[in-house]
């Protein structure tokens, strides 16, 4: 896929752009690593003036769990998205989890 595959960029602005450009999903690849070495480096300078690592137990994390899953519901009743958009989300999540736990 290149730049010219998108609306509203011309052939004269796509003639115009680096050659590193050309592929939209390298760069979209080099950001998310960059924005990860930002995060760790955020984290790092977190732990170093004071924050705290808390390691949940299985346990703890279903109980958290539990009590999370009704604000989306909430969520979509005051329109941040839509329950359809609701309806998509959960289902994706369950068929990732159904096949990560094989």
């Amino acid at each position: 896929m290149t730049l010219t595959h998108y609306p509203g960029i011309s052939k004269l602005v796509y003639n115009k752009a680096p050659p590193a450009w050309s592929d939209p999903l390298s760069i979209e690849k080099d950001y998310r690593q960059k924005i990860r070495v930002s995060n760790e480096k955020c984290l790092k300078a977190m732990y170093k003036y004071g924050m705290k690592e808390v390691k949940m137990t299985p346990t703890e994390l279903d109980v958290l769990k539990k009590r999370v899953m009704p604000v989306w519901d909430e969520f979509a009743a005051k329109g941040y998205y839509s329950k359809a958009e609701l309806a998509e989300i959960k289902g994706l999540l369950a068929e990732y989890r159904s096949k990560k736990k094989k």
